[in-house]
Order: C-alpha cells, then structure tokens, then sequence
C-alpha cells in the first residue's frame, strides 16, 4: 500500500512538472507572437487599431476540438464591416460577388479596411467581394468551408470570381493542422484521388504544446517536408485546389478561380529553412493548374524587379501592405473586368 502511494504520489508530481512546463512553454510563444503584433502595429500608419488586434489574455487552453466549432464560433466575424466590401446595405449595381479564401495575407492583418486587396478589388471592378481569409487559415479551411452548406448562406449573390492568397507556408499548415492547430484540428489526406478526412491516433495527446510540436517537427522532417516527398507535397496541394473549385463549380457553375502566389519568406526557406517549402512555390507543376483552367498570378515572376518580401512592400512582419497591393489590383482586374 505504501509502495502504491509513492507511486502515486510521484506521478502527480511529474504530471505537474510536465503541465507547468507546457504552460510555460505554450505562454512563451503566445507572448512573443503578440508582441510582434504590437510591435508591428505601433510601427506601421495602415494598421486599424480597432481591427485585427484585440486586448491579450493568455489562457492556459487544453481544449482540442474539430475546425468546424472553431468555424461556427468565429462566424459572425464573416459578417461585419471588415469582411463584406461595400457592406451588404449598399447596392453594387452589379449582380455578381467575388469571394477571397487565404490566411492573415487576404484578411488584411495590420492594414485599415480601405487598404486591403479585397477594397481595392471592389473599388475598381463593382462587385461585392466577401473576404473569407483568416489569420492561420491555409487550403485545407478553404475546402471544408466550400463543402459547407452554411457557407454559402451568407452570399447573397452569384459567384463568378474565387481567389485565392497563397504563401508558401500552406503547405507546412496542411500538415500543421493535421496534428492539432491550436485549439483545432482539421486533417485531409490523398485517397485514390480525393480529400477525405482522417485523423491521427495521437489525437487526444495533441492537446500538450510540447507533445504537439515534437510530433509536427518528427514529421516534418522525417516524413513529409523533405525532397523524395516534393511532388507528393504538391499533389496534395493541387488537390485541394481542385476539390475546392469542384465543390464551388456545384454552386456557380462557371466560376473562375485565381491563385494570387505570394512570395512570403520565400528567400528565407530557400536560404536557411526547408526547401521543400520553397519547391513547392518555385516548382514548373503550377502549370498543371493553368491547364485545368485556373489563372496563376505569381507576385514573383509577373513582376520582375518588385521584391514583395521588401520593406517597401511590407508591414514590419513581413505582411503586405498598402502599396503592395495596389500595384497587384491593377493586375488583377484585367481578369475581373
């Protein structure tokens, strides 16, 4: 009895070290991150202080739950003024809408609403656009929303343009998100051609910051973001442009698609990072998508002599800002218009 109680008693014990390190840990980043955020904010002249950033609490969360609350409890958020150019109480004069998916790149972090991509593209080509891009968000958010019934309640009018931001990092996140992104998971994989939802047996452990980023950092590096895995890597991006565009196209039949290739850190994974981020931007195959029918534009080649990674055309974090996407929209709506 006495030897079963010192072993009790020593597994609360570490159990409490574990736990502390892992808040410690987890708190550490969050309040780095914000700090940037902050950083970045104080620095920059186009950043709205009552959009993007809100007063920091850190909690100490262990809830790990499916994308789809983490959608439903963000929703409303899709509904204000940031998200719907010109807002929904004012006539376009033009029946048809134009919807923006991506990360914190299309939902305009740091910049005020009239300086995002998506204003701009209202501006300029008539039609409402509705901004679906969300910090942290990458392709595999994009599919599942568009194969949401919910989704599509919120825009009132015929879709004809679909766009898209892309970074390079989307491809770590389909991988990020498999092994519990934040508080979520959302997991796709490749079966016999198509996305399917799977999750991975060490779910329930992913909820610990420290057993979340060993697993992704073994499996990125053993598994999945090296060179043999490349053109798998860029399958798997491929199809999710594909299932995506195939679930809006039941919708809008002749909906177009356009992937805006942003060259985010580019530099930095071709020099010091993973390369196989870097492939997967720089990699001949996009042609593939062309060829499908859908419209590249790539900020790194369609531009020669603009280096969109520069202070010129960035916010202090790297995100684009203001000038930035102004020379991209003029672009952009000759296929719009």
């Amino acid at each position: 009895m006495k030897k079963l109680l010192i072993i009790s008693v020593n597994i609360i014990i570490l159990c409490t070290i574990f736990i502390f390190i892992d808040y410690k840990l987890k708190k550490n980043e969050y309040d780095a991150q914000y700090k940037i955020y902050v950083d970045c904010a104080k620095q920059h002249s186009d950043y709205n202080s009552t959009g993007n950033i809100e007063p920091y609490n850190f909690k100490y969360d262990l809830s790990l739950t499916h994308f789809k609350n983490f959608y439903e409890n963000e929703h409303n958020s899709f509904l204000d003024e940031r998200r719907i150019f010109p807002t929904m109480d004012i006539p376009t004069g033009k029946n048809n809408a134009i919807i923006f998916f991506g990360c914190s790149f299309a939902e305009g972090a740091f910049l005020n609403f009239d300086k995002t991509l998506e204003y701009k593209l209202a501006e300029l080509s008539g039609e409402r656009v509705y901004n679906r891009g969300f910090a942290g968000f990458g392709l595999g958010q994009m599919v599942w929303m568009t194969k949401q019934s919910e989704f599509y309640k919120d825009i009132k009018e015929p879709v004809n343009y679909v766009l898209y931001i892309y970074i390079n990092d989307h491809l770590r996140r389909i991988y990020e998100d498999k092994y519990g992104h934040i508080n979520y998971y959302l997991s796709y994989e490749e079966k016999d051609g198509k996305l399917i939802e799977k999750n991975p047996i060490t779910l329930p452990l992913q909820r610990f910051y420290v057993v979340a980023n060993f697993y992704r950092a073994f499996m990125f590096s053993k598994f999945h973001l090296n060179a043999k895995n490349d053109d798998k890597n860029f399958d798997l991006v491929k199809l999710h442009f594909e299932e995506a565009r195939k679930e809006l196209q039941k919708r809008y039949p002749n909906v177009k698609f356009i992937i805006i290739k942003h060259p985010y850190s580019l530099s930095t994974t071709q020099i010091g990072g993973n390369y196989s981020l870097a492939y997967n931007y720089i990699t001949p195959r996009w042609k593939e998508l062309e060829d499908e029918g859908f419209i590249i534009i790539d900020l790194l080649k369609d531009f020669p002599g603009t280096n969109f990674e520069s202070e010129e055309y960035t916010v202090p974090n790297g995100h684009p800002n203001s000038k930035a996407w102004d020379i991209v929209v003029k672009k952009l709506i000759k296929y719009i218009i």
